[in-house]
């Protein structure tokens, strides 16, 4: 739907998931990007946002659906498992 330019609408997960697979189409390499299992820092229930690594080495959280793109190392959710996005 995204790639049609046509709205859509899903949780955490499915923000972060086609978030990560739109930075992966656009041509970023494997092993650049993951996706987090986080508890979640306002209000403690589980939640999911992506990461992604770019040209210079910087990680940034992608598809969180509290706040656009921002740096990993200000991520205020706790780390509760990451898994590869291959």
């Amino acid at each position: 739907q995204v790639i049609a330019d046509q709205p859509w609408e899903g949780n955490c997960v499915n923000l972060a998931m086609t978030t990560l697979g739109l930075i992966r189409r656009a041509g970023s390499p494997p092993g650049t990007m993951q996706a987090l299992l986080v508890r979640d820092a306002q209000y403690g229930g589980q939640h999911a946002v992506g990461v992604a690594t770019d040209d210079l080495g910087r990680k940034w959280v992608v598809g969180d659906t509290f706040r656009p793109a921002y740096p990993l190392s200000v991520m205020r959710h706790k780390l509760i498992h990451e898994f590869p996005y291959a």
